[in-house]
């Protein structure tokens, strides 16, 4: 299964691009000049506070749902996902099945790997996604 970034990672990733967008536009868009603290103290807030949102809807999980029947549980999780826009790309017949969202749409949804094994499914993803499959696939409990 691979791994995608987390926390960590994202919060940096978003912090540190949205403090220079912020920084930048405050420099040029007003009078304050780049030796100035104040176009500094405005990024960081707003880095903070960008980062913190971003890293927590957009940071890559992994959740593990059981079930009783496979055959069940396969169909209601695909019918979830088309739902929600995704389409496989990858062979039914490896042990790994990559759903993705159209090229344009992709960019912004990341793609969702799922592994089905004997009694559970290993699913990862985003982490807004796989909130969102969870409220829509209930845990098969017979064939």
């Amino acid at each position: 299964m691979p791994q995608g970034p987390g926390f960590a990672f994202t919060f940096l990733y978003y912090f540190s691009l949205s403090a220079f967008i912020t920084i930048l536009v405050t420099v040029q868009g007003t009078n304050f000049s780049w030796q100035d603290g104040f176009p500094y103290q405005v990024g960081t807030l707003l880095g903070l506070i960008a980062a913190t949102f971003s890293a927590t809807s957009n940071r890559s999980t992994t959740i593990v749902i059981p079930f009783v029947g496979r055959k069940k549980f396969s169909y209601q999780l695909e019918q979830a996902l088309e739902d929600m826009g995704f389409k496989h790309c990858e062979p039914r017949e490896s042990a790994l099945t990559v759903y993705r969202k159209s090229a344009v749409r992709s960019l912004f949804s990341g793609q969702i790997y799922v592994q089905l094994d004997e009694k559970k499914a290993t699913i990862h993803g985003r982490v807004r996604n796989l909130k969102r499959l969870q409220k829509i696939v209930v845990p098969s409990t017979n064939d």
